[in-house]
C-alpha cells in the first residue's frame, strides 16, 4: 500500500508510435499507427489530464479509422477507486466491418467511477452519438465483478429511424407504404438489469405520431422470455406496410387481396412472451378500431389472444383467438362476437366497396388450417349466426326482378331501369360450416312488401352463393299503371339466388306461381259449377219425388173415393 500510495509519474508522452497484431489462423491483422499520447503528472488519487490520438486499420474484414480521446483520470490505487471525468472519445471509421460502410461517433461523459472495493460502478451524464442519433445514459451498478446488477435511465433524443437504418445499410427495413413513416422517433425509460434479466419502466416511445408507454421486461435472457404492459394512443399501421406496386394503364395496381395474407410461422414460433396491449385507435388494412384491449401469450408456437375487445364502426367486438404453429400447418381458432357494427363503413374502408350497409350482429366459433387466409377458407369448420338490421344490399333489386318477370309473363313492356339496390329491415339466420361450406337452413329476411324465408349454401373459398327461398308478398310497391301487381299480394313466390356477392342473380318463378294460381282458380270454378249442378239435380230430384208423391196421393184418394161410393149403392 505504501508503494502504491507513493507512486509518482512526472508525465508520459508518446508520438508517432505504432502497434501491430497478427492472427495467422484467422488471417487477420490490426495496426495502430501515428499514436500520440500526452499524459500529465500522475499521483494516486490526484487528477491527471490525458489526450490520445491514433489511426487504426484492420483486415478480414477491412477497417480503417482514427480515434481521439481526452479527459481527466483519477486512480486511487490504495482504495481501488478509478474515475474518468469530463471525457470525450471521438472516432471515425470506414470499411466492411462498419454498418453502412462508415461511421462518425462521439462518446462524452461527465463522470464515470468504478470502486473495486465496494464492487460498484456509476456513470453520470454519458452521451453517445452516431448515424444522426444521440443517446443519454445514467446508471449505477453493484456486484459488478461476480453478479452485476444495474439501475438507471436511458434516453434517445429525437432522430430519424429512416435515416439511421439507411445509413447503417438497412434501408430495406424502412421501405414502407408511407414514405414519411419512420421519419422521427424518441425513446426514454428507467431500467433495472442483471446478467439474466432486465426490466424497463416508465417507457415512453414516440414513433412519428404514435406514443407508446408502459413497461416491458425480459424475464430470462436465455429463453428470451418477455413480459409487457403497453399502451398506444393512436397508430395507423397501414403506413408501415410494404409499399404497393405502382399501377399503370396497362396493368392497374391490384387491390388488397386478403387471401394472400400468410401466417408468419417463423416469427410466431420464436415468440416467448406474456403481455397486455391497449391501443386508443388503430388503423389496419383500412379498418379503424378504437379502444383495443388485448391479452397476449406466446409459448412454443402457441399464440393466444385472450381476452380481446374493441370498439369499431359504432359497435363492439369481444372474443378470443389462438394460432398454433408448432406443427407443419398453422391451426387457427377464433371465438368472436360482433354487436351493432355498421358493416358498410367497415367494408368500404377495407375493400373500397359500397356493397352492403346496416347494423350487423355476428357470433362465430370457427377453426381453420392453412398457411394463408385463402387456404384457410377451404378448411374452416364451426358455427355462426348473423343478424343484419336496417340496411341495404347494393347490386341487385329484388322487386325489380319480380316486376320484370311479371312483365315478361304478361307480355307487357319491360319496366324502366331501377336502382340495383334492395333495402331490408332485418336479415338473420344461423349456419354450420364444414370444410369451407356455410350451410344456412333458417334464412329469414324482411324487405319492403316482402318476407323471405328459405335455406342455402355459401362457398367461403370461392365466394359463391346458392339459396332457394320463398318470397311472401305482403303488399305491392307503386309501379306503372299498366303493371298492376296487386294481384300478387298474398302470393308466395319461389326464388333462386345464385352467383357471387359481387354479382348476385335473383330468379323469381312467377310463371309457376301464376300457373298454379290459375289452376286453383279453375279448380274453384269447376267446384262451384259442380256444386250448382249437384244442387240443381237435387232440386229436380226433390221436385220429381214430390210430384210422384202427389200423384200417388191423388191415386190413393181417388181409389178411396171409389170404394166408398160403391159400398153406398149396394
Amino acid at each position: 500500500n505504501n508503494l502504491l500510495e507513493n507512486l509518482r509519474v512526472d508525465g508520459l508522452q508518446l508520438s508517432d508510435s505504432s502497434l501491430r497484431w497478427n492472427d495467422a489462423q484467422k488471417h487477420q491483422q490490426y495496426t495502430v499507427s501515428n499514436l500520440d499520447l500526452d499524459m500529465g503528472a500522475f499521483a494516486p488519487a490526484k487528477p491527471v489530464r490525458m489526450t490520445v490520438g491514433f489511426d487504426f486499420s484492420g483486415s478480414n474484414p477491412q477497417l480503417t479509422g482514427h480515434t481521439d480521446f481526452k479527459g481527466t483520470l483519477i486512480a486511487d490505487l490504495v482504495r481501488k477507486i478509478y474515475t474518468a471525468d469530463d471525457a470525450k472519445l471521438h472516432a471515425t471509421a470506414s470499411g466492411d466491418a462498419i454498418p453502412g460502410g462508415k461511421v462518425d461517433a462521439t462518446l462524452v461523459w461527465k463522470h464515470i467511477v468504478a470502486n473495486l472495493q465496494s464492487n460498484t460502478v456509476a456513470v453520470n451524464q454519458l452521451d453517445a452519438s452516431a448515424y444522426g442519433a444521440t443517446l443519454h445514459v445514467d446508471l449505477q451498478g453493484k456486484n459488478v465483478i461476480r453478479d452485476p446488477a444495474f439501475t438507471g435511465k436511458f434516453a434517445v433524443d429525437r432522430f430519424s429511424p429512416r435515416q439511421v437504418l439507411t445509413a447503417t445499410g438497412h434501408g430495406n427495413l424502412v421501405q414502407t407504404r408511407d414514405s414519411t413513416a419512420f421519419g422521427n422517433a424518441s425513446l426514454g425509460f428507467d431500467f433495472v438489469a442483471s446478467t439474466h434479466a432486465a426490466t424497463l419502466q416508465n417507457l415512453q416511445l414516440k414513433l412519428d405520431d404514435p406514443t407508446v408507454s408502459g413497461q416491458a421486461a425480459i424475464k430470462d435472457f436465455k429463453p428470451r422470455a418477455l413480459n409487457s404492459d403497453l399502451r398506444v394512443d393512436s397508430v395507423n399501421a397501414d403506413r408501415y406496410l410494404p409499399p404497393q406496386k405502382a399501377g399503370t394503364p396497362q396493368k392497374p395496381r391490384e387491390p388488397l387481396d386478403i387471401n394472400k395474407i400468410s401466417v408468419p410461422v417463423r416469427t410466431l414460433r420464436s415468440l416467448n412472451l406474456d403481455g397486455h396491449l391497449q391501443i386508443g385507435q388503430l388503423v389496419l388494412l383500412g379498418a379503424t378500431v378504437s379502444q383495443l384491449d388485448l391479452g397476449l401469450s406466446a409459448h412454443q408456437g402457441l399464440v393466444k389472444l385472450n381476452p380481446m375487445s374493441a370498439q369499431l364502426y359504432s359497435g363492439t367486438l369481444n372474443g378470443s383467438a389462438q394460432v398454433d404453429v408448432h406443427g407443419d400447418t398453422p391451426d387457427v381458432r377464433e371465438n368472436f362476437t360482433l354487436k351493432g357494427v355498421q358493416i358498410g363503413g367497415l367494408i368500404k374502408d377495407m375493400f373500397k366497396l359500397n356493397r352492403v350497409s346496416g347494423s350487423v350482429d355476428v357470433t362465430s366459433d370457427l377453426r381453420a388450417r392453412g398457411p394463408t387466409v385463402g387456404e384457410m377458407r377451404h378448411t374452416v369448420d364451426g358455427r355462426a349466426s348473423f343478424a343484419f338490421k336496417k340496411g341495404a344490399y347494393e347490386g341487385v333489386n329484388v322487386w325489380d326482378s319480380i316486376e320484370r318477370a311479371y312483365s315478361k309473363l304478361e307480355r307487357l313492356p319491360p319496366p324502366p331501369p331501377a336502382p340495383p339496390r334492395t333495402e331490408f329491415a332485418d336479415v338473420h339466420g344461423s349456419a354450420v360450416i364444414r370444410r369451407g361450406i356455410l350451410e344456412n337452413r333458417n334464412f329469414e329476411a324482411a324487405l319492403p312488401y316482402l318476407k323471405l324465408y328459405g335455406a342455402g349454401k355459401v362457398d367461403l373459398a370461392e365466394g359463391t352463393v346458392d339459396y332457394g327461398v320463398k318470397a311472401h308478398i305482403t303488399g305491392t310497391p307503386k309501379v306503372g299503371a299498366e303493371r298492376n301487381l296487386g294481384r300478387l299480394t298474398g302470393t308466395v313466390i319461389p326464388m333462386r339466388i345464385t352467383g357471387t356477392f359481387d354479382d348476385l342473380n335473383v330468379r323469381p318463378d312467377l310463371e309457376r306461381v301464376l300457373r298454379e294460381k290459375a289452376r286453383r282458380a279453375i279448380d274453384a270454378k269447376k267446384a262451384e259449377m259442380q256444386k250448382r249442378l249437384e244442387e240443381k239435380r237435387a232440386e229436380e230430384k226433390r221436385k220429381a219425388e214430390k210430384k210422384k208423391a202427389d200423384l200417388k196421393k191423388k191415386a190413393q184418394d181417388k181409389l178411396k173415393s171409389l170404394l166408398q161410393g160403391g159400398g153406398g149403392g149396394g
